[in-house]
């Protein structure tokens, strides 16, 4: 018996000693932190340079004759462009014609509509008569012409008769510039004071900028004047006619009141030469003592030329001319341009203007806006 009871108790002894011990807790890796990433935006170096290229250009036009009107940031921010117009006191009241021009309306004593200025068509003012007006020029040999009814046909025949009477003869009054520096083709209208964009005449791709491609850029501008005809503004003390109050006459109404006939022409290059070169080469090229080097000059540049009222074969010569002999075709053609005769007096380039009111007619200043373009490379 004692034997069972010993055997019992060393079973239930091994059963306890064999129980499982109690489990320890898994030891696991510590939880990751995650940070949360940056939410500041992180401006773009695009984004910097046009922030500068805005800077900079605010400092030039705060010592310049421009005020920036506004800027654009271009698609993608490869660039940005600045509308900017002359400062009050730098606008004239002469506002210059382009190669773009409906001549019908361009004589003293014309009606135009004022909004009409912004696209160059000059757009008749009908409905409404000028009271008579006297005609005169700046020109003394010019007779003094009152009380008329003026017209394009009347201006016209004035013109021819007194230059008939005259003869023909050279005039020695250009105005010639013997090269400035630009870097956007806005500035040459802008910096010459013209009311057109000459930018235009570059026949540009949509999404092609203004700034030039080639390292420095000269241009020179002609102006020959060969002589201005005025109207003098009626003063009967009704500028439309009796029973007309100008105040109810619609569009603005403008009176083109002098306008000046001659030639004017520009050239612009575009050269990977320096400035100096370019414009020695220029000099000597109308002075006629081009040499070998300033022909290749012209050769490798970018030449844009705009010519009007030379006659009309040495114009269209222009058109089909490169390199050198485009700049001694254009040499060629202003120094011709200075003959005047009944037949061969120029076109309008310069006209100025006034506001039609019931005694006079103020000057006119029309403020052109001009396109500056900064590509961001």
């Amino acid at each position: 018996m004692k034997n069972h009871y010993f055997l019992f108790f060393m079973l239930t002894a091994m059963f306890i000693a064999c129980k499982k011990a109690p489990k320890l807790a898994e030891k696991t890796d510590p939880p990751v932190v995650v940070v949360p990433k940056d939410t500041t935006k992180i401006v773009s170096t695009k984004t910097m340079k046009i922030d500068s290229i805005r800077k900079a250009f605010a400092l030039r036009s705060s010592k310049s004759i421009f005020n920036t009107i506004s800027d654009s940031v271009w698609k993608d921010s490869t660039g940005i462009t600045f509308l900017v117009e002359l400062r009050d006191g730098e606008t004239s009241s002469t506002f210059s014609l382009g190669p773009v021009v409906d001549e019908r309306q361009l004589f003293p004593g014309s009606l135009i509509k004022g909004k009409s200025l912004d696209d160059f068509s000059f757009t008749p003012l009908t409905g409404y008569v000028l009271a008579p007006v006297t005609i005169y020029s700046s020109d003394y040999s010019f007779d003094i012409l009152e009380n008329v009814n003026a017209s394009k046909k009347v201006i016209d025949d004035y013109i021819k008769k007194q230059l008939e009477r005259a003869g023909s003869k050279q005039i020695n009054s250009a105005q010639y510039s013997s090269g400035q520096p630009f870097g956007n083709y806005g500035e040459i209208s802008l910096f010459s004071y013209y009311s057109w964009d000459f930018s235009s005449l570059l026949n540009l791709k949509p999404g092609e900028h203004r700034k030039i491609k080639k390292k420095n850029g000269l241009y020179s501008t002609v102006t020959l004047s060969l002589f201005s005809v005025t109207a003098e503004t009626p003063m009967t003390g009704h500028f439309f006619g009796p029973g007309v109050n100008p105040a109810s006459v619609p569009d603005h109404p403008l009176m083109i009141i002098d306008v000046t006939y001659g030639r004017s022409a520009l050239i612009a290059f575009e050269s990977d030469a320096p400035y100096n070169d370019i414009q020695s080469a220029f000099n000597r090229m109308m002075n006629k003592t081009a040499t070998a080097n300033d022909l290749s000059l012209f050769q490798n540049a970018t030449i844009t030329t705009f010519a009007r009222g030379f006659k009309p074969d040495d114009m269209n010569q222009l058109k089909n001319a490169k390199g050198a002999e485009l700049v001694e075709r254009y040499r060629i053609m202003v120094e011709a341009g200075g003959n005047r005769s009944a037949n061969e007096y120029g076109v309008p380039i310069q006209l100025i203007l006034g506001k039609a009111s019931e005694i006079s007619a103020p000057f006119f200043k029309h403020k052109s806006k001009h396109r500056l373009d900064y590509p961001i490379n």
